[in-house]
């Protein structure tokens, strides 16, 4: 395990998140965003958020993409300056969960520890739901499914060839640590449609609100480096809700679709 650094270390990182938590934007305010038009929409994240000033002048997806990268790049710097531990500046939007489990369970934080193996969990349950909808073979499933959450990687293999009921199952009573946690209680619904339509748009829903929810403990936090990661993955999260409801926009989709896929924030 590595030599942290003292939790107490985190102190001003903290205290900086805390103050910019209070501009991450709310539920509500997404929710009202959908019945604006574009321009007032980006008044609206403007205002509530901490948006750059060239969010409000956005006419064309490029436009948006070049201010949301500039965000994404500021939120990386900011955390990276804030991790005393610098290994866990890796888990800024990591994409290699096999390397994420391993740095995660080399500190003692363990909301982090729960947070990367929640989403172990979550990528393996939508990469087994792919899978078995479009029939692709066990074999195909084992060279993607390649790291065990607090779901071992072999159930999923196990219950491939059967009903999907038999997945479900398993779902419901997933231990971590000393508790069990019902996925189903989230993804159930999710499921069903995809069962029945083949998609996946409530699944994605589902997962980010649900890992939203692991992260909330961390606001009660005084020190750590949980509170900024929790911040970070909030952001990022903003970020994506925002692009949703913009492209959305520019390409005059109906606001029931957008709808359908806004989940919970952090704010």
């Amino acid at each position: 395990m590595n030599k942290s650094a003292s939790i107490y270390e985190y102190a001003y990182g903290v205290g900086k998140v805390r103050a910019m938590e209070r501009h991450l934007i709310k539920d509500e305010v997404f929710m009202e965003s959908v019945s604006l038009d574009l321009k007032d929409a980006l008044r609206l994240f403007a205002e509530t958020g901490i948006f750059q000033e060239g969010l409000g002048k956005i006419n064309t997806s490029d436009e948006l993409e070049k201010v949301l990268k500039n965000e994404k790049e500021n939120l990386d710097n900011l955390a990276s300056k804030l991790l005393v531990d610098k290994e866990l500046i890796f888990l800024l939007d990591a994409t290699d969960l096999i390397r994420a489990k391993r740095v995660s369970l080399s500190y003692n934080f363990k909301l982090l520890q729960d947070f990367i193996m929640h989403m172990i969990d979550m990528n393996n349950i939508k990469t087994f739901l792919r899978n078995f909808v479009f029939k692709d073979s066990l074999d195909k499933l084992r060279s993607v499914i390649t790291e065990s959450g607090f779901i071992n990687k072999n159930d999923f293999f196990s219950v491939y060839d059967k009903e999907l009921s038999f997945f479900l199952a398993k779902l419901e009573f997933v231990h971590r640590r000393y508790s069990i946690v019902d996925y189903t209680l989230f993804l159930k619904d999710a499921i069903k449609l995809i069962e029945e339509k083949k998609s996946f748009i409530a699944l994605e829903k589902a997962i980010a609100g649900f890992l939203i929810e692991v992260l909330r403990p961390a606001k009660y936090l005084c020190f750590g480096p949980e509170a900024i990661l929790a911040y970070y993955y909030a952001r990022i999260n903003e970020i994506n809700l925002v692009r949703l409801i913009v492209l959305a926009k520019l390409n005059d989709l109906d606001n029931s679709i957008i709808k359908q896929r806004l989940n919970r924030t952090y704010a």
